[in-house]
């Protein structure tokens, strides 16, 4: 038996672009790709926790196992043991990088980075939008049988959730500890704020990150207007044709200009967002 291909994993924050980059990775064909965020795998033994900044100290061995074993069944192709490599992205991951690698210590991490602007106004018409009901149906065959509570008061709060008598709306995204407070007392233009730097911050501030190795770090606005870029990271990480993987990107980016950040927004949600955002904003080099 062959051994094991260390796996990638893509970390960003919801909107930032990780649906995009999994798909042009996928494109190398030799991945076997995880074709949904799949929290519910990762929270396997934590299903208790209100959150997702799941401390490392959760993950026992046995928990590491079953996680590893589901998420290759999930895949498709599936990863077995010995085939193929396998590439998973969920989002809420960023917030639990150190954990992630207690569950796979030789994965490639592959960090991708979008300005926190367009990730808010993304985020926000997601929170304030109509429900997908599709993607959680379609993840409902990935599902292990211990896993379906989880999965359950998932869809429900996304499904149903905004439609509740009291005005509570439904929790979108990444569960960062006190979103639920947050909620209360914030626009939800300033807790999609906070999501982002949650998700950026989770990654930049993991001993994985600090150590350096095994970790890759972009920026999505390169790796759209120069796709040529994303062959070189995919060079990096090990994959046999990164142009296919640049070719692929190509095809798949929108056309035409950026839509406005500030679009549907308040000047007050705006301005909320904003004293959030921008200090980390600015120590990542945007402007």
């Amino acid at each position: 038996m062959r051994p094991e291909l260390p796996p990638v994993i893509i970390l960003g924050a919801a909107r930032s672009g990780t649906r995009l980059l999994r798909e042009a990775f996928a494109a190398s064909g030799e991945l076997a790709v995880v074709p949904h965020d799949v929290n519910f795998i990762w929270r396997t033994g934590n299903e208790h926790c209100s959150h997702d900044a799941l401390d490392p100290a959760w993950c026992s061995p046995r928990i590491a196992a079953v996680i590893r074993r589901d998420l290759r069944r999930a895949a498709r192709p599936a990863a077995t043991a010995g085939g193929g490599r396998l590439l998973e992205k969920t989002v809420s991951n960023a917030l639990r990088v150190d954990f992630v690698t207690r569950v796979f210590p030789d994965a490639t991490l592959v960090h991708l980075v979008r300005d926190g602007r367009a990730v808010v106004a993304s985020s926000r018409r997601q929170w304030l939008g109509e429900s997908d009901t599709g993607r959680p149906l379609a993840k409902l065959r990935a599902v292990p049988w211990r896993n379906l509570r989880y999965f359950a008061w998932s869809a429900r709060n996304r499904l149903w959730g905004s439609a509740a008598r009291d005005g509570r709306i439904a929790i979108w995204g990444v569960r960062y500890p006190g979103i639920e407070t947050d909620l209360r007392h914030s626009s939800v233009a300033e807790v999609c704020a906070r999501q982002w730097v949650a998700s950026v911050q989770g990654v930049r501030t993991s001993a994985a990150f600090s150590g350096g190795a095994g970790m890759v770090e972009l920026r999505y606005e390169d790796m759209v207007a120069e796709p040529d870029s994303l062959a070189a990271v995919a060079r990096r990480i090990g994959l046999a044709d990164p142009q296919a993987v640049a070719t692929r990107l190509r095809e798949l980016r929108r056309a035409g200009p950026a839509r406005d950040w500030r679009e549907g927004m308040t000047d007050a949600e705006w301005a909320g967002a904003s004293r959030i955002i921008e200090p980390l904003r600015s120590e990542l080099g945007y402007r």
